[in-house]
């Protein structure tokens, strides 16, 4: 992995978890729909996951 790979990823993974955090916090702090909060959370998971396999990519390719 080459240092520009290296940074853009830890970028994309930095913006993973912020966008997973925002979306946890709407879905519990703001007045929205159950279904709409269901959703939300849905997306702050699945971008949680995402990040965590970003972390295990990043963390091979120092390995290495």
């Amino acid at each position: 992995m080459t240092p520009g790979d290296r940074a853009a990823l830890e970028a994309l993974n930095s913006r993973f978890d912020h966008t997973a955090a925002i979306a946890r916090l709407v879905s519990y702090g703001a007045d929205v729909p159950g279904e709409l909060a269901d959703a939300l959370r849905g997306i702050s998971e699945t971008l949680g996951e995402l990040s965590t396999r970003m972390d295990d990519i990043l963390n091979a390719g120092s390995e290495s």
